[in-house]
This record gives C-alpha cells, structure tokens and sequence, in this order.
C-alpha cells in the first residue's frame, strides 16, 4: 500500500528563509532511497543537501530550479509505502465522510495522469531493492557510486554495472576513471557526503572541505598583507583550466557558494578569495593597481598550470587586469556584470553600503543588487554590517580610486582588446548597478550573454544558466 504526500524541507540546522532551489537530484518518476540526496538549496552562506526521509517515487516537482523557497514550503509531491497517517489514526472505524487523505488523493493528478505509472514504478523500486532488474528510465547504481560520477563527470549511463541485477558500483565507476587511486579518493569524499546527509544533509564550508578534499581554508602573505583563500579540489579533477573566482565589492568568496558546488560537481578546481578589504582578508588597498598586484601574487604562488577567471563586477575588473600578466597561463575569462567597460555606475548604492548604519539600510541596497529583491537573513545582514562597519575607513578610500559622482575610474577595454584566450560576458538586463550595454563595448571576439530578467547578480539569479556558460567556457 502505498500513499501521496508533500515533501517538506526537514530541519537543516539553520534558518531558511529564501533559500534558492539549485538543482533536482531525482527527477519524476524515479524511485529513491532514504538518506539519497534528492535537491540541493542554496542559503545566505551554503549550499545544503536535503536528503529523503524514507524510500518513495518522485512524483512531482513543485518548485523549480532558480525558485525560491523557505522551511514551510513544500518542494515536492512523493509517493512513500505504508498508510497515510490520517487513515492509520481512523484505522478501520467505518465513517460516513471520506478521509482526509483520501480527499487530498482524490484532488490531486493521478501518476497515470502525469504519464505515471505508479504501480510499475513501485514494482520497480522494490526489484531494484531486491537485486532485480534496473528500474526503467533510471540507471540503477549505489548511492556511493552516484556521489563519485557526479562529481568526476562520469555518465552513469554510459557504464556497465558489475553489481547485483547489474548494479553500478563505485568500482565501476572509478574503472572508467582509469585508476584505483580515484576509488580511494571517492570512497574518502562519499564518507564524508554520507555523513553530511545524516545531520541530515547540511554542506557547511566544513562538510563541503571533506566532501571535495577542500575546500582548503587558508591566508597566503603578499605586499599587502594577507589574504584568505579557498580552495576545493574534487575527487576525482579534470584535466582543465584551475578556475579562479573573484568576487565584487562589498562581498566575499561565499558569494560563490552556488557557482563552486556546480563547478567542483563537474570535476574542476576551483580556487577563490577575499579580495583586500573584504571577508577575512586582513590586507587593505587604496587603488585598483594594489588589488591586482595582491592577487596576482597569491594566484601565482597558489596555482600552477592553465587557468579560468572568473570575475564579479569590481572583481570582473580584478580579473581583466590579472588576465594581461598570465600570458599563455590564461585559458579562458569570464566578466560577470563587469566594471570597467564604461562610465555610469550607481553612486548611492556605493555609499549606501558604506554609510549603511542599520540592517534596514542595509537589507534596502542590497535589494538593488536583483531584479526581484535579494532574501538574507537576520543574522547575515548583522554579520556584513559589522564586517563593512570594520572596514570602513580602507573601504572608502578604495571606492573613490573606482567611482566618483557616479562615474567610473577604471577602464579595461584596452586589457580585453590584447587577449587571445576565450571571453565571455554575462550581464543581466535588468542591472541597476551597472547599465548591461557597456558589455557592448566590449571586444568583438568576446561571446555576449545579455540575460533578460535578471539583475546585478547573474550567479544568483541565473545559477545554473551562470554556472553552464563558465563551465562550457573552461572545458569545451
């Protein structure tokens, strides 16, 4: 017997008030297991894996990937075995009325409405959970083994399966990889993905270091002072560009929460920072120059072989910059709504931040950063506020070296038109920072991705478009 219910967020041990829907793990119609990952959210400061709190079917998916959602929304309708709690609580007293449940069944799509067909899909899951046949449309493999393809890269599809009913194992998985070495390391990374999923599923800065052997948290010294690095290394990398991420003013390398997860997903190295100035950096600059001199020292010691960079806005500048002293180190450059292609900038969202005394006036500029308002909570607008608060002096000297009355002070068209690597712009349409038509100004061999609908943020807003448009950059 089994029943339909909405799947709700289970606890994640902090609070979710908009969190971001990332990416569906288990599509409709699949069987799933308990403790399997099923969808990951993205909060203020981490990407979170929700796990299943029982084996069932995917029947539908009630928020989409980019959504929004908090801890009283229901994200997915599933079906689980067993009796739906308001029939086992009547038990088999006769009633007059229908039950509760069966109502809520009653009015919701059948699985052959939705071109389901439940009982096969039943069927199926308990073959699978026997050892039998692989469930139709779904690959049938370990959990382990699913943790290890995605994230080296490896279609599960493409394998043959040495396990009971044709199972795939992770040794099958690390065989297409060519070496046992990769078994070791993904055994260590799905230990530590198994045990993130059982508390149940929070991917803190903590857990996601064990997940992908990173990240490495660490300051590096340079003529500024020091700065805090990030660095994740997947299980099994590929052989690509390292990508470096450089994010914009007022922020800090957890604003690539999202992008990181899907990169490290894919197979690749990424490394990322807090520029001087920002986040746990200790190292202050007064001009651009400074910037690009500090992190082109620590990306030099850091890295070795080719490399992407991806840059935020003042970041996107920082990584125009660093792009002309690599040489042939440079594989590809991604400018993500990028300062320095042309004059206007928005002034008072500038001092805004700066001057914000209060989390109201905080939580009202950083609403200008997306089309439709960014959703942070309590707590993190009271961490950035005393972060900027702490370094207001060396922040305002570095804002009037790029802007001042709303005009920019720094132009990189000169560094993009000496490039020979791959570029890529990303400007949303709806930018209120930045006008997204200086990205026309930018040379003509660079690929223009102008987003409609989305604001300052693309890597929020457009996560997952964002994150396919670098990855196809740095592995194509």
């Amino acid at each position: 017997m089994a029943y339909l219910k909405d799947f709700m967020l289970p606890p994640t041990g902090e609070q979710i008030d908009a969190a971001r829907l990332v990416a569906w793990t288990v599509q409709p119609g699949e069987s799933f297991a308990q403790g399997q990952t099923l969808l990951e959210i993205e909060t203020d400061k981490s990407v979170i894996e929700i796990p299943a709190e029982e084996d069932g079917t995917m029947i539908e998916h009630l928020v989409k990937v980019d959504g929004t959602l908090n801890a009283d929304t229901a994200v997915a309708r599933i079906e689980v075995a067993g009796q739906a709690p308001e029939e086992a609580a009547a038990g088999a007293a006769p009633s007059a009325q229908p039950a509760p449940a069966a109502e809520a069944r009653a009015a919701t799509p059948s699985g052959k409405d939705m071109g389901l067909d439940l009982d096969a899909g039943a069927g199926m899951a308990a073959a699978a959970t026997k050892g039998g046949a692989r469930p139709q449309g779904r690959t049938a493999a370990t959990p382990s083994a699913r943790r290890l393809a995605r994230e080296s890269g490896v279609l599960l599809e493409t394998l043959t399966g040495t396990g009971p009913g044709g199972r795939i194992t992770q040794g099958d998985v690390a065989a297409a990889l060519g070496t046992r070495e990769s078994l070791a390391s993904g055994a260590a990374a799905s230990a530590a993905a198994a045990s993130a999923a059982a508390t149940p599923g929070v991917v803190t800065p903590e857990s996601a270091r064990r997940a992908a052997r990173g990240p490495e948290a660490y300051s590096v010294h340079t003529a500024l002072g020091e700065l805090f690095l990030g660095r994740w290394v997947p299980a099994a990398p590929r052989d690509a560009a390292t990508v470096v991420l450089i994010h914009g003013l007022f922020g800090d390398m957890d604003t690539w929460a999202g992008t990181i997860n899907a990169l490290t997903r894919a197979g690749l190295r990424v490394l990322a920072m807090d520029l001087p100035c920002h986040g746990k950096s200790t190292a202050d600059a007064a001009a651009m120059d400074e910037v690009v001199e500090a992190v082109a020292e620590a990306v030099s010691r850091e890295t070795s072989g080719p490399l992407a960079l991806v840059g935020h806005s003042f970041g996107a500048a920082v990584a125009a910059r660093l792009a002309g002293k690599l040489g042939m180190r440079l594989h590809a450059l991604a400018l993500i709504a990028p300062m320095g292609l042309g004059t206007e900038i928005q002034q008072a969202f500038l001092d805004g931040m700066i001057h914000a005394a209060a989390t109201e006036a905080l939580e009202r500029e950083l609403r200008k950063l997306t089309e439709a308002g960014v959703g942070l909570s309590a707590a993190y607008l009271r961490d950035l506020g005393d972060r900027l608060q702490s370094r207001k002096p060396a922040l305002i000297g570095l804002c009037s070296a790029l802007s001042s009355h709303g005009v920019q002070q720094i132009d990189t068209t000169a560094e993009l038109r000496g490039l020979n690597c791959r570029t890529m712009i990303v400007h949303g349409r709806r930018d209120a920072i930045i006008p997204w038509r200086h990205a026309l100004n930018a040379p003509p061999r660079a690929a223009l991705h102008l987003l409609p609908g989305v604001g300052h943020m693309p890597q929020w807003e457009a996560a997952s478009l964002t994150a396919d448009l670098v990855l196809d950059l740095v592995v194509r």
